[in-house]
């Protein structure tokens, strides 16, 4: 190999490395301009976890700054009726009442004033 075949060869490899430089500046000048044109900083984060071309680390870190501005908070929400709570009556109290009620109008009949008592009692 000759001195002018050892030059030609490197200015070759020089002429070869130049262009697959300038197709990197350029998909390098394609994506700053995407990004700028971009509406915000939202749009960048997701064009980036969106790209499959990316990094996993860096679409996973922009994943997770996005994800705050894609999905709304959680907030307090008014109870849709107006319920008051009653007061809890024992078991064994509410079942003491319900027999002595049994036993009050067992032999009485449906038009008596004291079973209407009775029956007026146990709603309150």
């Amino acid at each position: 190999m000759t001195v002018a075949d050892s030059i030609k060869a490197q200015l070759d490899d020089a002429a070869h490395l130049i262009r697959e430089q300038m197709a990197r500046i350029a998909e390098l000048e394609a994506l700053v301009e995407r990004l700028q044109s971009a509406a915000g900083a939202h749009e960048v984060l997701r064009s980036i976890y969106a790209d499959p071309n990316r990094p996993a680390g860096h679409r996973i870190k922009a994943a997770g700054l996005a994800l705050g501005h894609e999905s709304a908070p959680l907030k307090s929400v008014e109870p849709p009726l107006d319920l008051i709570a009653q007061p809890v009556i024992p078991l064994a109290e509410l079942v003491a009442k319900r027999r002595a009620r049994q036993n009050a109008v067992e032999h009485l009949p449906p038009g008596d004033p004291r079973w209407d008592e009775w029956i007026d009692k146990d709603r309150s």
